[in-house]
């Protein structure tokens, strides 16, 4: 029993953090989760992934412990990710300065930070 809480727990916080995640403008790098946060918007792409999980994880009783360490992987990937955007004090901007609405790239760009500003706080 102790591995099927712990597997619910990461799924609640795999999703929290991801849901942040989006919050700060990034993106699903998970093709599946990115393809349905496209088609469901990111919370309902995010939940309908963790309803999948879920229920894969109760079809493999025998292999929870596998999942939960992917999982325990995500959630500090994530949790690592949201540290350096607040360390970098980095905001997705809703337009960078002089572009207009139409040709911003509505996916952030890690390689060269486009979008981005620092915030004041």
């Amino acid at each position: 029993m102790p591995a099927k809480s712990s597997f619910f727990v990461l799924q609640a916080l795999d999703l929290a953090t991801t849901l942040i995640a989006f919050h700060f403008g990034t993106f699903e790098v998970n093709p599946l989760v990115g393809r349905l946060t496209t088609l469901l918007g990111p919370t309902g792409g995010v939940l309908a992934a963790k309803m999948v999980a879920v229920l894969i994880a109760l079809r493999l009783r025998k292999l929870v412990w596998v999942a939960n360490l992917f999982y325990l992987g995500v959630v500090c990937w994530n949790t690592f990710i949201l540290l350096i955007l607040q360390a970098a004090g980095l905001t997705k901007t809703e337009t960078p300065a002089g572009a207009p609405r139409d040709e911003v790239d509505s996916r952030a760009d890690w390689s060269s930070h486009r979008g981005w500003t620092r915030s004041a706080g």
